[in-house]
């Protein structure tokens, strides 16, 4: 029988990926979509980047609010933040709507991110700790997975992608109403807790959270440039369709919730989270040389492209795994948790502009250089690292 707590875990990390999904489900539908509100791929392509805006300038902010507000409330405004998205778009008919959308399906998303983590610091017992974060970790895959597989399932049976955002916005709306089961609780401190700004500017100073963020918010930036890059990579390297490869990067990329669950089952048996992050960095490097060095052997691309994306889930999965351990004050783990999220967002705002520049000049090595300069600089920032034998021992 499953309890209240495990409940509530499971109805927060539904509602995170299922946030997410809102990206994915437009992705593959975008073609229609654009047709029908005459709106180019560029304005897509900007209205995506602004689902990620939200985070990038106010995730802390949110973070401190739901501290506030209490863990059910903070999930629920979030639910019925992304569900209104889905309305306005649904009922849209031009480039404004488009972008209000993802302005306040980003905004949902912001709150979302900030309250789930936090949940999992107030609730989880230091046994299940270390595995609920890393799990937690994955949801940019498992959402992006989800949002296709339902594009699939409902839009392209349909041919409709208004059905599809219906079908998204029925299931957001469900499972926000589960997350009443989600305890109506703040974060306690021996001081009461913080105010207002003093949540925010206390974010930005503490050392610990600040290091963490930079270090967190680098390989999924690297994944995201990977990702939007290697299809058109491997169609020219390897002589196949576009959409094979496409096909080719969407299923790998599931290897990253492998990953995280890998990360919180290794943790939890009390392998240092420092050594297993620096054995994923390095691992990681390697497969980025071998993605963007064509070989002539596609096997070995792909095996690389396994390996990295599997080095991305442990190294997110880790990153979220010892926020709860270096934080000084427990009632701000929503302030934390969203400044977190914040560095992670501004990332995926400046990811694509990088990476297209690159692309443009077809410059394999410069990709391997970023990735591997990048991924030594999270390893040596982690916070964790200030403790050569930081576990996730119980507390």
């Amino acid at each position: 029988m499953v309890g209240k707590s495990q409940l509530a875990l499971i109805s927060s990390y539904v509602l995170t990926v299922f946030g997410m999904a809102f990206v994915g489900v437009l992705v593959p539908l975008a073609g229609d979509l654009g047709r029908e509100l005459q709106v180019s791929a560029a304005d897509l392509g900007l209205a995506i980047t602004m689902f990620s805006v939200p985070s990038a300038v106010a995730a802390t902010m949110f973070g401190s609010a739901v501290d506030k507000l209490g863990l059910r409330l903070g999930h629920m405004l979030g639910g019925f933040i992304i569900f209104s998205a889905d309305l306005v778009l649904y009922f849209s008919h031009g480039k404004f709507e488009l972008y209000a959308a993802f302005l306040i399906s980003g905004t949902g998303f912001a709150i979302i991110s900030a309250a789930a983590p936090a949940l999992i610091m107030a609730i989880s017992s230091p046994e299940t700790e270390a595995r609920a974060m890393s799990l937690w970790a994955s949801y940019a895959p498992a959402g992006l997975s989800f949002g296709l597989m339902l594009a699939v399932l409902s839009g392209g049976a349909h041919g409709d992608w208004r059905f599809a955002l219906a079908v998204h916005a029925a299931l957001m709306l469900g499972v926000t109403l589960l997350c009443l089961a989600v305890p109506n609780v703040a974060p306690t401190s021996p001081h009461g807790g913080a105010d207002g700004w003093k949540d925010l500017v206390w974010a930005f100073t503490d050392r610990g959270v600040v290091r963490l963020a930079i270090a967190a918010s680098i390989p999924p930036a690297i994944g995201y440039g990977t990702v939007l890059v290697v299809p058109s990579l491997f169609a020219s390297a390897y002589q196949m369709p576009l959409a094979t490869s496409s096909t080719i990067m969407a299923l790998v990329n599931l290897t990253t919730i492998a990953g995280s669950v890998l990360a919180g089952v290794a943790m939890s048996v009390r392998v240092r989270p420092v050594l297993l992050y620096g054995a994923a960095a390095f691992a990681g490097a390697i497969a980025q040389i071998l993605i963007f060095h064509p070989t002539g052997m596609l096997g070995l691309a792909i095996a690389a492209l396994v390996i990295w994306t599997a080095a991305v889930g442990i190294l997110m999965a880790i990153s979220m795994a010892i926020l709860p351990d270096i934080l000084s004050d427990l009632s701000r783990s929503g302030a934390a948790a969203g400044l977190v999220s914040q560095a992670i967002a501004v990332g995926s705002v400046a990811t694509p502009t990088l990476y297209f520049a690159v692309l443009s000049h077809s410059q394999g090595a410069a990709y391997s250089a970023i990735a591997c300069v990048s991924l030594l600089l999270s390893v040596v920032v982690l916070p964790a690292w200030r403790s050569a034998t930081t576990t996730l021992a119980p507390r």
